[in-house]
């Protein structure tokens, strides 16, 4: 029997929804795939105090850091006083500027985000980014994780989906517009997370599973979006921009309505009517998703990372 050596914790703070979905992933694969590693989630203080009241000293730790809330800090202090190593995911590597004269950002929201991301980073023994072209900003390239634990999609509602915090880049007024013109023709305009369709991960599931499309039409560039990649993983069609990041896969199976931004509601909503989802290969989808953001993924990317950290 193999005994399980060190310890790896995927830290989120329990209130980032989309990201402790993605933490939450990483501990789902890496109990599935790994021997000699255990994985665990922490995503408040309760789990914490678990870990550290239970924790075999004698077994090294690694803590992969998923958001910059304060939980997510004061988790990393108690953490690094116990040596356990820090890998800090660097979603927006770009900088202050980036925020500032890119996504246009409120100047002190912009400020506080940049300097926490700066904590982080002093606090760190490494870094991983999402886009390989970022690769100079940090250690590693680690792909985003999402569960492939998914219900099929039913026989979808006239609905058009917003899934996330409604962002300025994220075109909302836009948004607004075309679904007023949709709701002409039956169609709702729902939105995630909400008293109405919940927040937890399988209430999302359930969600994406129904709805016909999700807006995701970012009018600027962005490093990528988490809602993309989770439609994706669900097989659920996308709106999006020339700035959706995953397009040439999206468009490998239909599965992107694209948009020009200078369009008219009209002309988009037009666009979004005459959108026609044809039939796919269920079995090529099945791997692409998982070499995407599954069990392929993590298996290609994650585990050679993880492990090799213990045999320095």
């Amino acid at each position: 029997m193999i005994v399980k050596k060190n310890y790896i914790i995927s830290l989120c703070n329990e209130r980032k929804h989309g990201l402790l979905d993605i933490s939450n992933a990483l501990v789902m694969y890496g109990n599935k795939n790994e021997q000699r590693l255990s994985f665990l989630s922490i995503s408040n203080f309760n789990n914490l105090i678990t870990f550290l009241s239970q924790r075999n000293n004698r077994k090294e730790a690694c803590c992969v850091v998923w958001d910059n809330s304060l939980f997510s800090f004061f988790s990393t202090l108690v953490l690094k006083f116990f040596f356990v190593k820090i890998i800090y995911y660097y979603h927006e590597p770009d900088g202050f500027k980036h925020k500032i004269v890119t996504l246009k950002v409120n100047f002190l929201l912009a400020l506080t985000q940049f300097l926490a991301e700066s904590c982080f980073k002093f606090l760190s023994d490494l870094r991983a980014v999402s886009l390989k072209t970022k690769l100079a900003k940090a250690n590693f390239y680690l792909p985003l994780l999402y569960s492939d634990q998914r219900p099929p999609r039913l026989k979808v509602a006239k609905k058009i989906g917003f899934i996330g915090y409604v962002k300025r880049e994220r075109s909302p007024e836009l948004f607004n517009q075309v679904a007023s013109i949709l709701k002409k023709y039956g169609y709702e305009a729902i939105f995630f997370p909400s008293e109405k369709y919940g927040k937890s991960q399988k209430e999302k599931f359930k969600f994406l599973a129904k709805t016909e499309f999700i807006w995701n039409v970012f009018n600027c560039p962005n490093v990528l979006s988490g809602v993309s990649a989770d439609a994706f993983m669900s097989g659920t069609p996308l709106i999006v921009s020339k700035y959706e990041k995953f397009l040439t896969l999206l468009d490998k199976y239909n599965l992107a309505i694209r948009i020009n931004l200078n369009d008219s509601p009209e002309t988009i909503s037009k666009k979004i009517l005459e959108y026609n989802y044809n039939s796919i290969k269920k079995k090529s989808l099945i791997k692409d998703q998982s070499t995407f953001g599954g069990n392929l993924a993590y298996k290609k990317f994650w585990s050679p990372v993880l492990n090799n950290l213990f045999n320095e």
